[in-house]
């Protein structure tokens, strides 16, 4: 008794007789031919002229098995662990420059760690001197006055450009 095969034109493989297509190769069936297969010539004769020979190419359905796949979540993950190396990387670099900058003498703001920095220098204060010796009148007169004008004089409040912090010079 003789049983029929059907021969994949692109690339070799025996398949059913009722098959539609090629799980090798995904090729849809338009004129594969009937062989019996028991005749071996006929179908080393098929087999050798084909474009795309069987043992180059993975079964269709053994693609995607083979192949690492990886969900949504698995992605999400690789992302954000991506993520932390960098931030990682970037935060250690950040913590060399300023050690260096502390090396070196070099102000810096201790928000930002920017070096655009202005300095402005508060003096005797006028204002407070007046309203401190109006109040202070009948007690000690003019003495409390300058005392009062005298305050917070000779310190130097530095503003980062960069992000707008103010502080005081010298602290940290």
């Amino acid at each position: 008794m003789s049983e029929l095969i059907k021969i994949c034109l692109n690339c070799g493989d025996k398949l059913l007789v009722l098959a539609k297509k090629c799980p090798t190769c995904g090729t849809k069936d338009k004129d594969f031919p009937l062989i019996d297969k028991n005749d071996k010539v006929r179908i080393s004769e098929i087999v050798s002229g084909v474009p795309c020979p069987k043992g180059n190419l993975k079964p269709q359905w053994q693609k995607n098995t083979l192949e690492k796949k990886s969900g949504f979540w698995a992605n999400l993950n690789e992302q954000a662990q991506e993520i932390n190396r960098a931030n990682a990387q970037e935060k250690q670099a950040q913590q060399e420059r300023i050690s260096q900058m502390d090396r070196e003498g070099i102000a810096y703001c201790p928000k930002c760690h920017s070096t655009s920095l202005t300095a402005h220098k508060k003096g005797f204060g006028i204002g407070k001197a007046v309203i401190g010796a109006s109040l202070t009148a009948p007690i000690g007169g003019g003495i409390i006055g300058a005392i009062a004008g005298n305050m917070n004089a000779k310190k130097v409040r530095v503003t980062c450009l960069k992000c707008g912090h103010q502080f005081w010079a010298g602290k940290k």
